[in-house]
């Protein structure tokens, strides 16, 4: 229910692209097209210099605000829960309906970007769960035949601080990497973070995080971390 007001971020980011900020995803806290000013807010911030990107479920971003905005965007990414109703309904747990949204919105974007001759580059990435770790073939195909431009299948992280505990053994999809891989053409890229699955249990071998300075969080209520 919080939302940034789009006079103050884009006010801010205003004065923050002449001391050098490079670029900016619309990501994190929830769904960024939800917010009712997102597509003046993108146009507006690549119209100040600064390189715009967003992360989304994809289930609102018709082909009308597509046209609208996609030509600002760098990179559009689109995270999907699975390729079947019943997988993605149990783990996104959105309305019924939402994926056929999701795929339409996507072919959708695809054909903005060849219409318009975009270099805007647009994939899909998924958490790698057991619940659709089995379809997950299956849904590079149907990427590959929509057109985006990868796929991006990364391991579950557990937060410190979340409560809801998930057990993921990865040490078993290793095989479901080397399989998924196989669809990979020039201009159809999988990335399996294999190696990231691997490390996932490893300790903190760092004191002090030297990425701090190059990069900040702002949230909805307007905290910057």
């Amino acid at each position: 229910p919080v939302f940034l007001g789009a006079e103050v971020l884009l006010s801010n980011l205003k004065q923050l692209a002449p001391k050098g900020l490079k670029s900016i995803v619309y990501a994190g806290d929830g769904e960024p097209l939800l917010h009712s000013e997102a597509v003046n807010i993108i146009n507006e911030t690549q119209g100040y210099g600064i390189d715009v990107a967003m992360s989304t479920n994809g289930v609102l971003l018709t082909p009308e605000l597509s046209r609208n905005c996609l030509c600002s965007l760098s990179w559009l990414r689109f995270s999907v829960a699975g390729i079947t109703d019943a997988t993605y309904d149990k783990i996104q747990r959105g309305k019924p309906g939402d994926l056929e949204k999701v795929l339409f919105n996507l072919e959708s974007a695809v054909k903005v970007k060849k219409d318009q001759g975009l270099k805007t580059t647009i994939g899909v990435q998924i958490l790698l769960l057991p619940d659709n770790k089995d379809e997950i073939v299956q849904m590079g195909k149907e990427l590959k035949k929509i057109g985006v431009d990868y796929f991006t299948i990364k391991p579950f992280m557990q937060h410190p601080q979340n409560s809801h505990l998930i057990q993921v053994e990865y040490g078993d999809m290793q095989e479901l990497g080397k399989e998924v891989k196989t669809l990979e053409e020039e201009n159809f890229k999988i990335y399996f973070r294999s190696n990231a699955m691997k490390n996932i249990n490893c300790e903190r071998g760092y004191t002090k995080c030297w990425g701090l300075p190059f990069m900040a969080y702002l949230n909805a209520a307007g905290d910057i971390y």
